[in-house]
């Protein structure tokens, strides 16, 4: 198997005090797993802020679901084929259980530390949003959760957060 083609999280736009972050993964047809590098420290995990998450294509034939990790250190990493492997980051919870529901190509979720609503996180409830509630981190990282070989496909995601 190949590695997935990882690039950076860069600073795409800093309107209006809106900051947008952009990452992109180049995945391996012959992967089951597909992840991010950690979140930017500008990113403030104490403030609500978006993900946005869009595919050039669906990403697998079966459920694929999409986890945050929170990681803990500056050497916080994902690495892996067919099994994740967790460097200095812990996963905290799945919160999408299909990514690639009914070729939906674009997702947005909703990140809070103190939402005062029941988290959402299943595509049978994706009329009311995609939201969590998820602790104070120093970063966050995300894999897609392939049910076997993911397809050969681009993703992108977004960080949106406006400022103080």
């Amino acid at each position: 198997m190949a590695a997935n083609t990882v690039v950076d999280w860069t600073l795409q736009s800093n309107a209006n005090g809106t900051a947008i972050w952009k990452l992109t993964v180049l995945i391996d047809t012959a992967n089951a797993m597909a992840w991010t590098k950690k979140t930017p420290k500008q990113l403030d995990p104490t403030r609500p802020w978006n993900l946005v998450v869009s595919m050039d294509g669906e990403v697998d034939g079966q459920a694929c679901p999409l986890d945050i990790y929170l990681g803990y250190s500056d050497l916080a990493a994902l690495a892996g084929t067919s099994a994740i492997t967790a460097t200095d980051a812990v996963k905290f919870q799945q919160i999408i259980d299909d990514l690639g529901y009914a070729n939906q190509t674009t997702k947005a979720f909703l990140f809070a530390p103190t939402l005062g609503i029941a988290n959402v996180v299943t595509t049978a409830a994706i009329a009311t949003g995609l939201k969590s509630s998820i602790p104070p981190a120093p970063y966050y990282l995300f894999n897609v959760n392939g049910g076997s070989v993911l397809e050969a496909r681009t993703l992108t995601f977004l960080l949106i957060q406006k400022a103080l």
